[in-house]
């Protein structure tokens, strides 16, 4: 009894010394008060036998029995309000817990990181050392949501969680901070080749898959690695950096092809920087109109006669001219902007037809590029209407690598919106991608181009010229015309022929051009003339020549 009291106060007077010589004093005085108390009743118990006052021991014991009822109810109270005090800590604590954990997962959450990241880059100012980052994102996981739902995903994010927890040591801290994205904390182990063999098997053991109510949900994740060690840069580890670091590291992970991991290094964060910069730029050119379309146009493989154009992204850019879509589109499609990029070339795509046809220049068919994220906007039919009341041969392209055949459940309600408008429907870049023949039948193109790089070796390859001979006549059973990309020359152009291609289109015969170009090309009729034609072959094969490796 006497220990926890001692201790009690120890916590409240925080000194050994004082609160020792406060229960000394309190021990005097109360045995003071006990002694004065006996002395008292000794003194009155003789006067109540010498005066026969009884009624007064009747008061004495009332008076010698106050203290003890008083110190009853105290002690009940100062329980009480023991058990109150300890309930609202347990809440507090509770409150706290679920503040610093994520529900779902029962890991930490962002805010925890946070602390927890103060926490140790403070501990290796103190004690040297350093601290590793892994930043894991599942991928597909979007899809997951989409086609199984959210228990489906709650149930991949419950298995994510669990599989971090056994590939964390003691000294190792594991949390989720967004919706499918994790971090994995390591306080000690800094080495390179370490850090690489755990995210190595991360990434295989979350490759496998997952089952939910009896169906499998396939996914994967990358991740991004950074690590700082105390003293290697002024004023230590900043977790702050450290973070930012790993999720630099994480979009090049993901840039590369999705189920890798990346360490963060000094040129990635120059590439970043600059990305950022280009980044600022697209949203600026988009609202100062500075993307619009070149035309390559398109032939007759026998007649070699203007059968259409294909209208191709371009980007005015005030410094460094007018850029091709490579030079943009991957980090448009990052910026979730692509969409915009479409619809920009489409409008202009629409106003440079009619000012042809004012020209008198006959058009049989413009092809415009439309991404698969503008395929998904529910909102993209209404943009075709404006076609509805002045019609024109106008074709949608779509890229053959959108056609997983999973996607096509999304995107039918505009291909058939597209179909009803009476528009043509082409496949590009046919035979790099995904488009399966139940694809094409569903989708029901009314043209098919051949990738380039399957037309660039057709001139020393037999092998090749079978290919592509196989895939114009699955096209022309299906009621499907055939174009071939990238032809380079004449003999390009013969063997596409003889091989039942319907059109050709490349640099052989005629280079990308704007839209105020094409009407005096078209009237010069050039690619008719054999030496211009053969001199664009020759340009065009030099700049090819690293594409196919020097040989047929």
């Amino acid at each position: 009894m006497f220990g926890k009291l001692r201790g009690s106060m120890r916590r409240y007077t925080n000194n050994k010394i004082l609160t020792d010589a406060i229960l000394c004093a309190a021990l005097i005085v109360i045995y003071g008060l006990l002694l004065a108390e006996y002395e008292f009743f000794e003194k009155m118990y003789e006067y109540t036998r010498a005066h026969e006052e009884y009624e007064l021991d009747e008061l004495i014991c009332a008076l010698l029995t106050a203290p003890l009822f008083i110190a009853l109810f105290a002690y009940k109270r100062i329980r009480d309000l023991r058990t109150e005090i300890a309930a609202r800590k347990s809440a507090e604590l509770g409150m706290l817990q679920l503040a610093l954990t994520d529900p779902l997962t029962q890991l930490p959450n962002r805010r925890y990181l946070d602390q927890e990241l103060s926490r140790r880059t403070a501990k290796c100012a103190r004690e040297g050392g350093g601290l590793a980052l892994l930043h894991v994102a599942l991928d597909r996981f979007k899809h997951i949501n989409d086609t199984l739902g959210h228990a489906a995903g709650d149930h991949v994010l419950i298995h994510v969680a669990d599989v971090l927890r056994s590939y964390t040591r003691s000294n190792d801290f594991a949390a989720r901070i967004g919706d499918d994205e994790f971090v994995i904390l390591s306080e000690n182990d800094c080495v390179p080749e370490d850090l690489a063999t755990i995210a190595s098997r991360l990434i295989d053991k979350l490759r496998q898959p997952v089952l939910y109510n009896h169906r499998q949900c396939h996914f994967g994740a990358s991740i991004g690695i950074g690590v700082d060690l105390a003293g290697a840069t002024a004023g230590g580890i900043d977790g702050n950096r450290l973070l930012i670091n790993s999720d630099i590291a994480l979009h090049r992970a993901k840039e590369n092809g999705r189920g890798r991991y990346e360490f963060f290094s000094e040129d990635l964060q120059k590439d970043f920087e600059h990305d950022k910069i280009v980044s600022d730029e697209i949203l600026s050119g988009l609202s100062r109109h500075q993307f619009f379309p070149f035309y390559q146009l398109q032939f007759d493989a026998r007649t070699l006669d203007v059968v259409g154009v294909e209208a191709l992204a371009r980007w005015r850019h005030p410094a460094r001219g007018v850029l091709a879509p490579d030079e943009f589109m991957p980090l448009a499609e990052r910026l979730n902007v692509v969409a915009d990029i479409d619809d920009a070339i489409f409008d202009h795509a629409l106003n440079d037809y009619d000012n042809w046809i004012a020209s008198g220049i006959s058009m049989p068919n413009v092809a415009v590029n439309v991404s698969m994220q503008r395929l998904q906007d529910e909102d993209f039919g209404l943009s075709l209407d404006k076609l509805a009341a002045a019609p024109r041969p106008i074709s949608i392209e779509l890229n053959e690598s959108i056609f997983f055949d999973e996607y096509l459940a999304e995107i039918e309600h505009n291909l058939d919106h597209i179909r009803k408008l009476g528009l043509d429907i082409e496949i590009d870049d046919f035979g790099t991608g995904h488009a399966s023949i139940i694809a094409l039948t569903k989708i029901k193109p009314q043209r098919l181009k051949i990738d380039r790089q399957l037309v660039l070796p057709l001139v020393g390859s037999v092998r090749q010229r079978h290919l592509v001979r196989t895939i114009v006549e699955m096209a022309k059973s299906l009621d499907i015309s055939v174009i071939a990309e990238g032809v380079e020359t004449r003999q390009h152009a013969k063997i596409l022929a003889d091989l039942g291609c319907d059109a050709i289109q490349g640099f052989g015969f005629a280079r990308p051009m704007s839209a105020a170009d094409l009407p005096a090309f078209i009237a010069q009729q050039s690619w008719r003339d054999e030496r211009a034609r053969k001199r664009r072959g020759d340009e065009a094969a030099m700049g090819q020549l690293a594409v196919v490796g020097g040989t047929a």
